[in-house]
């Protein structure tokens, strides 16, 4: 459970989405477990370009903004990270990208993706940063300062960055 995409900001720490880190009631019913089960972790593996596989534990969540940040238990030496925008600069028809790693169904990996399978969808923004409310595919109303955008969300791509024709990440 746990499926998604996810993006490094430093050398150790990544932001995902929410619902890529907490299952749904249908996968919480599957293997047993309570959302509170899932909280208690104490870590969570995250799996890097398909091998490479590291320790983390949930720093930050947001279940109605639908954002989790997980701190690694180790610093990633010689990686990119990605260079956050401020949000509040964004304008409506500007272009963005969204990026997303396919995954494999793991019980035990959270964010799982590999470089070599990288989907990249194009769009724009259609509503600047706004208050708004929307609802995940688990069926979880996020409400919050969101950007809309027309990217088209592949399998697996969900907690992956959009980013503005400069690469920088602005959602």
């Amino acid at each position: 459970y746990g499926r998604g995409s996810a993006f490094l900001v430093n050398e150790e720490y990544i932001i995902t989405a929410y619902h890529c880190v907490m299952p749904s009631s249908l996968e919480l019913d599957y293997f047993g477990l309570t959302q509170q089960d899932v909280l208690d972790r104490s870590t969570y593996t995250v799996t890097i370009t398909g091998d490479f596989q590291v320790s983390a534990e949930l720093a930050w969540r947001s279940e109605k903004q639908d954002l989790a940040i997980l701190k690694l238990d180790q610093k990633l030496n010689n990686v990119k990270v990605l260079t956050l925008r401020d949000s509040s600069t964004v304008e409506a028809s500007e272009p963005v990208f969204s990026l997303g790693f396919p995954v494999t169904a793991d019980q035990n990996a959270v964010v799982t993706f590999t470089s070599d399978d990288v989907t990249v969808v194009d769009g724009t923004i259609s509503k600047p940063e706004g208050q708004m409310a929307y609802y995940t595919n688990t069926g979880q109303e996020c409400q919050g300062s969101f950007l809309m955008s027309t990217c088209r969300i592949e399998g697996g791509s969900s907690g992956g960055p959009m980013v503005d024709d400069q690469g920088n990440g602005v959602g």
